[in-house]
């Protein structure tokens, strides 16, 4: 499943180190709620989990491999 982000914003910083930023998925998948990075898994790569709280109790979504 593809996901597009149509998003813009300003930032102070310049666009390589925005880039840079963006594809640092070890900074970018928490931020993702319940995401945690479980290992990273080559240079462009990190192994992650997904958990959601589904009442009554939380359970963990998917395993992914997210690549920058």
């Amino acid at each position: 499943m593809a996901v597009e982000l149509d998003h813009s914003f300003t930032t102070s910083r310049s666009l390589d180190d925005s880039y840079a930023t963006i594809l640092d998925l070890e900074r970018v998948v928490p931020c993702v709620e319940g995401a945690t990075v479980l290992e990273r898994t080559g240079p462009d790569s990190v192994r992650a989990e997904i958990k959601v709280k589904a009442l009554p109790r939380a359970r963990k979504l998917a395993f992914f491999e997210a690549l920058a």
